[in-house]
């Protein structure tokens, strides 16, 4: 049985001028302000994966208590810390964000979360902006860092591994970059700090410190290096548009999720070619 999709509201999504929008009391529990969506921000980079991270390595180093240096130098040790660290603050920040806001969650204009439906062509619009972000992006690194651009923390760990033990996990990998790691972004990001900014400023402005935010997010991953800039800023714009052009979270993780899993073809590439 097919099922007809939602219509898409085919006026600005950006106010021209004014107050920010009236937001309407949708739950018992009221929409998250700028300090609360902050805190989940922090929540999914910082303090989740600081503590899985902590008990991850005080485990590792008592079960190797004679020889802890050793024990770290295992092939693959610190990518497997690091997925699990980045799975452990995925998770919990998705059910943090749906039992906190359970109403919000399912709503597709601010405050809402914006997990709504959208149509085919909506993602298919955020799919090609996603490839073309990353495109741009790859080109402008190139040009900064010529042929040897910078990675992120999680990928240089990844192509650290060994070459079996990355193929063998290589399908939960993909999934948790290419799927999950896009799908929570874009709720805490375009979601979550999205609803919590439109509640003091207007949309645009609040959609620029969303971008901005998500930018320096991803910076802190490759050591500070601005080269990847371009990409990530690109990829963040072409989000939040969508977030707000269509009223639904869907369109943007379907570029998140494009611009990512032409990242990951670097890996495989490199691994097939082995250096």
């Amino acid at each position: 049985m097919s099922e007809q999709a939602p219509s898409i509201d085919t006026h600005p999504a950006l106010p021209d001028s004014g107050a920010p929008p009236q937001l309407k009391q949708t739950s018992a529990t009221p929409p998250p302000g700028p300090g609360r969506a902050l805190f989940v921000v922090l929540m999914y980079l910082f303090l989740v994966p600081l503590v899985v991270g902590a008990v991850l390595g005080f485990a590792w180093a008592v079960a190797h208590a004679h020889d802890p240096q050793h024990g770290m130098d295992v092939p693959g040790i610190k990518a497997a810390f690091g997925l699990t660290s980045i799975l452990a603050a995925c998770v919990f920040s998705l059910i943090y964000v749906r039992r906190r806001w359970p109403t919000l969650w399912s709503l597709g204009t601010l405050p809402g979360i914006g997990m709504v439906r959208s149509t085919r062509g909506a993602l298919v619009q955020g799919m090609g902006m996603g490839l073309a972000a990353q495109i741009i992006g790859i080109g402008a690194t190139v040009l900064i860092n010529g042929m040897h651009p910078p990675r992120q923390d999680i990928m240089q760990a990844l192509y650290n591994l060994p070459t079996a033990t990355a193929w063998i996990a290589g399908p939960a990998i993909l999934a948790l970059l290419v799927l999950l790691v896009p799908f929570t972004e874009e709720v805490v990001f375009r979601g979550v700090l999205m609803s919590g900014l439109g509640r003091r400023m207007r949309a645009l402005p609040a959609a620029v410190t969303v971008t901005l935010v998500f930018a320096a997010a991803h910076l802190l991953g490759v050591g500070g290096h601005v080269s990847v800039l371009v990409g990530v800023t690109l990829l963040g714009s072409a989000a939040i548009w969508l977030r707000l052009r269509h009223q639904s979270l869907y369109p943007g993780m379907a570029a998140h999720m494009t611009f990512n899993a032409v990242a990951m073809i670097g890996v495989v590439v490199h691994m097939l070619h082995g250096s």
